[in-house]
């Protein structure tokens, strides 16, 4: 969003807040000539390359191994938090061919082109390490006393 706003006779000390659907709200000095916000996430439409209309389901956006979002069955994969500016990701789907893009803004739309490999599979976390049994030979627990037997009386 791009705008050019006029505040007359305002108090040099004056602060105004900014409000963006999709961005931080932030204070910033009257005097300040240009506000830069921050983008709290990126939502990314995924279409068949050639096409404005035929939006791919169950595409995944991914930084590295990471799967940021999905669009599952819906139009859009929304990333929250946003990847960050000029953040390199991949968008791909089975059936299309793997894009990387780098993010910019706040809403993107991202084509694909028909073919393979599709996504490629991410790694599966290796299971955590089991607590160890406990070592064979430990001691016993201790014998539980019994009773001694009582003096017999003497005849």
């Amino acid at each position: 969003m791009t705008g050019s706003f006029e505040f007359p006779n305002l108090p040099r000390q004056s602060k105004m807040r900014v409000d963006a659907n999709a961005y931080l709200r932030t204070s910033v000095p009257t005097t300040q000539d240009e506000i830069r916000m921050t983008p709290t996430s990126w939502t990314v439409q995924v279409l068949e390359a050639g096409t404005t209309d035929k939006f791919i389901k169950n595409a995944e956006v991914r930084q590295g191994d990471t799967l940021l979002a999905s669009t599952g069955d819906a139009v859009n994969a929304v990333v929250a938090p946003h990847p960050g500016k000029n953040a390199k990701v991949s968008i791909c789907a089975d059936g299309y061919q793997k894009n990387e893009v780098t993010a910019t803004g706040v809403l993107q739309i991202v084509q694909l082109t028909p073919g393979s490999p599709g996504c490629p599979p991410r790694p599966t976390p290796s299971p955590s390490p089991s607590p160890s049994p406990s070592p064979s030979g430990s001691p016993a627990a201790s014998p539980s006393a019994s009773p001694s037997p009582s003096p017999s009386p003497s005849p």
